[in-house]
């Protein structure tokens, strides 16, 4: 894995741990291509899985997943949400890229 990755993740659950110190941490890339990030989100939240996440937080915009329909990425996070896990991410947070 990619250096830069694994410093931008344990960033994120930097963050998460100053604000839900006791809260479990788990971690899944999401530059294995949209495909591959939409099989990360639903492994964090498998019941059954290592993880059982029930709540994810993603800081990646795929600039090729559709903004106001449906595409792989989108599906799994509806996926998710179905099971009752709340998913948050940051799509579009590049509003200063016009």
């Amino acid at each position: 894995m990619n250096p830069t990755v694994k410093m931008n993740g344990r960033a994120m659950l930097q963050i998460a741990h100053d604000v839900a110190p006791g809260a479990k941490l788990c971690f899944a890339t999401a530059f294995t291509g949209s495909l591959g990030f939409a099989d990360h989100i639903r492994r964090l939240a498998d019941p059954s899985g290592p993880c059982k996440a029930d709540v994810i937080v993603d800081d990646v915009t795929y600039l090729a997943e559709p903004m106001f329909s449906g595409g792989p990425i989108g599906d799994a996070a509806d996926d998710v949400a179905a099971q009752g896990v709340s998913y948050f991410s940051s799509a579009g947070n590049n509003g200063d890229k016009g």
